[in-house]
C-alpha cells in the first residue's frame, strides 16, 4: 500500500495544517482510483467537507483501509468536496478511492407498431 500510495501524484487536500484543521493528502494514481489520507486534528467538528481533487459530481467508493473512518459510497461535491467523519481529535483515515462510471443505454420503442 506505500509503494501504491507513493506511485500516484501526492497532492494537499483540505486546511493548511495548523494542529485545528482537517487536513490530508491526495495520491492520484490512475485517473479512476488512488488513495485519500485525511487528518482531524484538534477540531471540535466530527465531520466536515474537504476538498479533494475528485472530479465534481462523480460518484466515488472510499474503502476504509487504515485509521478509523467508515467505508462510504458518495457523490463529489463542488470543488471536489467530499463528506468525512472521525469520531475522535487527532484522528486520521486512509481510504482507497474508486470512481463509479455509470453508463446509460438509450433505447428506441416504437409504440404505434
Amino acid at each position: 500500500m506505500q509503494y501504491d500510495f507513493h506511485q500516484g501524484t501526492i497532492l494537499p487536500i483540505g486546511d493548511e495544517p495548523s494542529g485545528r484543521s482537517w487536513t490530508g493528502f491526495q495520491s492520484i494514481c490512475h485517473s479512476k482510483s488512488g488513495y485519500l489520507l485525511i487528518y482531524r486534528e484538534d477540531n471540535a467538528q466530527k465531520e466536515t467537507w474537504i476538498e479533494t481533487w475528485l472530479p465534481e459530481g462523480t460518484e466515488v467508493v472510499c474503502t476504509s483501509i487504515l485509521g478509523n473512518g467508515k467505508t462510504m459510497t458518495t457523490t463529489v461535491g463542488r470543488k471536489g468536496a467530499v463528506r468525512v467523519s472521525l469520531p475522535r481529535h487527532n484522528d486520521f483515515v486512509m481510504y482507497r478511492n474508486k470512481l463509479m462510471i455509470r453508463l446509460y443505454i438509450s433505447t428506441k420503442i416504437n409504440v404505434n407498431d
